[in-house]
C-alpha cells in the first residue's frame, strides 16, 4: 500500500506573487486557512493563517543570505530564509550572533567562512550544543564550517560539521 497521493487539479492551489521581507505583497486571497503562497522574488513558499492575509509563515526557501558583518555583531532573519552564510572576512573582531523570528519545528543551516584573522563567534544562551560546549571554529582563511540550527521554540539545538577546505 502506498503512502503517497497524486494531487490533481482542484486538491492543491498555489498563489503566486511576489513578496518582501517576509510578507507577501499584492492583492492575495487565499480560499482557505493554510494555503500555500508562491514568493517569486526569492523562491520561497509561505502559508497564511487566515484568509485576512494577516499573517505569513515560510515554510520553504532555496535562497541563500549571505552577511558580512563589518563590526562585531550579526543578526540572522529566520523568517526570510533557513539557509546563511556568514563571511567573517570584514568583521572587526569576534562576532556575537543574534537569531531573530525562528519558527518553531524548523531548522537552520549557517555555513561560516572565516576570515584571515581568525574570528570567533558568540552564540544565543538558548543555543544548546552537544555536551553543553558550543563548537570551535576553524581558525584558517576561508575555511568552512556548517552550524545547523533546530528550533523547538523555547531553544535551538546545534550541531557542526567543522573545517571544511
Amino acid at each position: 500500500m502506498s503512502r503517497h497521493s497524486t494531487l490533481t487539479g482542484s486538491d492543491l492551489h498555489i498563489s503566486v506573487l511576489n513578496t518582501n521581507a517576509g510578507t507577501p505583497i499584492g492583492a492575495v486571497t487565499p480560499g482557505n486557512t493554510g494555503e500555500p503562497i508562491y514568493d517569486t522574488t526569492n523562491d520561497n513558499f509561505y502559508i497564511s493563517n487566515s484568509t485576512t492575509n494577516t499573517s505569513w509563515q515560510l515554510i520553504f526557501s532555496q535562497l541563500i543570505t549571505t552577511q558580512t558583518p563589518s563590526g562585531t555583531t550579526v543578526t540572522m532573519e529566520f523568517d526570510e530564509t533557513f539557509n546563511h552564510v556568514l563571511d567573517l572576512g570584514s568583521a572587526s573582531g569576534n562576532v556575537t550572533i543574534t537569531l531573530d523570528s525562528p519558527i518553531p519545528g524548523m531548522s537552520y543551516v549557517i555555513k561560516i567562512i572565516q576570515s584571515a584573522t581568525a574570528r570567533t563567534l558568540v552564540w544565543p544562551a538558548t543555543v544548546f550544543w552537544p555536551s553543553g560546549t558550543a563548537p570551535t571554529i576553524s581558525t584558517g582563511n576561508d575555511e568552512v564550517d556548517i552550524i545547523t540550527l533546530f528550533w523547538d521554540g523555547t531553544n535551538y539545538f546545534g550541531n557542526s560539521s567543522l573545517n571544511y577546505s
